[in-house]
């Protein structure tokens, strides 16, 4: 969206208004003009209405702004689509222990920690760590658990705990140099992983919660913010972009791909990346203690 007119100068006014007209023109297209705008300018074909047209309506925009001097481009246009300079980012979707239903307080333990590296550059992953983890405080999975995720009580069992498999993914991103000389950030589909699960982990097992894991990417409410749709799950998020889950559901591992595949597309389609995501501390920690 673009901010009014009536806030910008003469020479900025007169592009909000070019990039105005062009969004415009782009709403009241028919499904099949768009369609046929996206093949000419060679553009990815598959996605529902919205998706097109926000496709369409960036690639648009760019090209109007290309022509300008850069010192010219208003900065509230949001020209920059990686403002915060990140290099990589960690996708991350953790299995963990659940009932059904989980009571009230239930401390949910870590059983599956996936993560992959995500080169923002090259638009592809560089790198992948994957681990099961064996849970303590509540070591017997439950039958919902493993019929939901997949993961058997043996392999639980031979698995290492938490504190073990942390220190490796700890490791895994020092060898990338993550901790170090490139930028990054955490995405994960929603505030679940981070604030509802990796959180109360640390907590249980007395670790000091990672700074870098305060704030993140949610890139369900990102894709709800640049397509303009209602929130949604990874099936329906890859609906709007006319794909098909790959893999196993609540396999981390194949949701961990499969937001992969919904990144890059934001990505390419010239979504901003941006920390939308934050961990509420009081409440979290409140729930956490519960526990212990």
């Amino acid at each position: 969206s673009l901010l009014p007119c009536t806030m910008a100068s003469g020479g900025d006014k007169v592009i909000f208004q070019k990039l105005s007209r062009s969004n415009g023109n782009i709403d009241q297209m028919a499904l099949q003009e768009v369609v046929q705008n996206i093949k000419a300018l060679h553009l990815t074909e598959s996605g529902d209405e919205k998706v097109l047209k926000k496709r369409l309506k960036v690639h648009k925009r760019k090209a109007i702004l290309s022509e300008l001097d850069p010192k010219d481009i208003p900065s509230n246009v949001g020209w920059e689509c990686n403002p915060f300079g990140l290099d990589y980012l960690v996708v991350i979707d953790l299995e963990a222990t659940c009932l059904d239903p989980n009571p009230r307080d239930y401390i949910h333990e870590v059983i599956e920690f996936p993560a992959l590296l995500y080169n923002v550059s090259t638009l592809r992953v560089d790198d992948e760590f994957h681990s099961l983890c064996r849970p303590t405080s509540q070591p017997k999975l439950s039958e919902f658990c493993m019929s939901l995720t997949g993961i058997s009580q043996a392999e639980v069992d031979k698995a290492e705990t938490f504190e073990q498999v942390f220190m490796r993914f700890e490791g895994w991103l020092q060898k990338h140099n993550l901790m170090s000389k490139h930028n990054f950030a955490i995405v994960c589909d929603g505030m679940w992983d981070l604030a509802f699960c990796l959180y109360p982990q640390c907590v249980l097992c007395k670790m000091e919660f990672p700074s870098y894991a305060k704030k993140w990417i949610n890139i369900r409410t990102l894709f709800s913010n640049f397509y303009k749709v209602k929130k949604c799950n990874l099936d329906g998020m890859l609906e709007h972009l006319g794909l098909k889950f790959k893999g196993r559901p609540h396999s981390g591992l194949d949701d961990a791909r499969n937001i992969v595949t919904i990144l890059s597309q934001l990505v390419t389609d010239g979504c901003v990346l941006k920390y939308n995501a934050f961990l509420p501390s009081t409440h979290i920690e409140e729930k956490a203690k519960q526990k212990l």
